[in-house]
C-alpha cells in the first residue's frame, strides 16, 4: 500500500528542524506513516521523492497538487494531522483528498481545523475515513455528552466515519454501531 505523508506547511519550528533540508513534508510523520501502515517499500520511497520534486518546483504542496499526486500514484490512504497546521490550508487539503476516493485518516490539526465546522467535514464525498480525536478534539468537533462508548458510537453514526477515541481506554466505533474498547 502507498501513502501520502502528512503535509506540514504549518509545522512547528521543532518539526521543521527535524525535516530534511527544510522540506515541507514532515520527516517524523513519514516514519509514523511507514510504521503505522508498513509501507517502507521502494514504491513508498519513490512517492516521497516525487513529493520532494514537486515541492522543489512549486515551493509548497498545494491541495491541488496533493490530489493530483494521489490520483496519479493510485494512493490508497492518506493521513493528515500532526503538524499540518490548523486552518483553511489544512481544510483545503482534506477537501482535495476527499475528491480522490483515497481513504482518509484525520488526526490532530486536521480535526482541529474543523472545530465548529463539523458538518462541513461530514458532508465531504469520501472513501472510508477514520477520525482519531482525543477527548478535547472530540468535544470541539462533536459536542456529544455521555460515556466514552456511547459518545464514540454516536459520533461514528453522525460522521459516517470510524471513530478512534484515544485515551486510557481507547474506543473504536464504526458507523453501523460496532465498537471495541482497548483497555490499556
Amino acid at each position: 500500500a502507498r501513502t501520502i505523508p502528512i503535509v506540514a506547511e504549518g509545522a512547528s519550528r521543532q518539526r521543521k528542524r527535524e525535516a530534511p533540508k527544510g522540506r515541507i513534508v514532515d520527516a517524523a510523520a513519514v516514519e509514523e506513516v511507514r510504521a503505522l501502515l508498513g509501507t517502507a517499500s521502494r514504491a513508498h520511497d519513490q512517492l516521497i521523492e516525487h513529493l520532494h520534486r514537486l515541492q522543489d518546483r512549486f515551493g509548497h504542496l498545494s491541495a491541488r497538487h496533493l490530489a493530483a499526486l494521489a490520483r496519479e500514484r493510485k494512493v490508497r490512504a492518506a493521513l493528515i494531522g500532526p503538524g499540518a497546521g490548523v486552518g483553511e490550508a489544512t481544510r483545503e487539503r482534506v477537501r482535495a483528498l476527499a475528491t480522490t476516493n483515497v481513504a482518509l485518516v484525520l488526526d490532530a490539526d486536521a480535526l482541529s481545523s474543523y472545530a465548529g465546522r463539523a458538518e462541513e467535514l461530514f458532508g465531504l464525498p469520501r472513501a472510508p475515513t477514520v477520525l482519531t480525536p482525543h477527548d478535547g478534539e472530540f468535544a470541539k468537533l462533536f459536542g456529544i455528552e455521555g460515556d466514552r462508548l456511547s459518545r464514540a458510537r454516536a459520533a461514528a453514526k453522525r460522521s459516517q466515519a470510524v471513530i478512534l477515541l484515544k485515551g486510557a481506554d481507547t474506543v473504536v466505533a464504526a458507523p453501523d454501531g460496532r465498537a471495541a474498547i482497548n483497555h490499556n
